[in-house]
């Protein structure tokens, strides 16, 4: 393993971290309103896919124009979260 190659897998790894870090905060990103982050994410998708799937149960679509980054369904034995005020009071009629 030669000094480039070490930096090239360092780039690339800053970029996953990057891109990870903007779908986080814009879970909908497209080419024209995040054109950079938006081309880090389709460069890296298969990654981050992967990524977001393994460690939060999260779905990324990644199109032609748009990156968008979805929770997963709720599963049946999850336990119920009821709508809650600002205040962890409930709502009541």
């Amino acid at each position: 393993m030669t000094v480039r190659d070490i930096g090239t897998g360092s780039r690339s790894a800053r970029e996953r971290i990057d891109a990870a870090c903007a779908l986080i905060a814009h879970p909908l990103l497209t080419a024209t309103s995040q054109p950079e982050e938006f081309s880090l994410v389709r460069l890296h998708a298969p990654a981050l896919r992967s990524m977001f799937k393994m460690l939060l149960g999260y779905n990324l679509v990644v199109e032609a124009s748009f990156a968008r980054l979805s929770k997963g369904p709720v599963t049946a034995d999850a336990p119920a979260r009821p709508a809650r005020r600002h205040d962890s009071s409930g709502f009541t009629p």
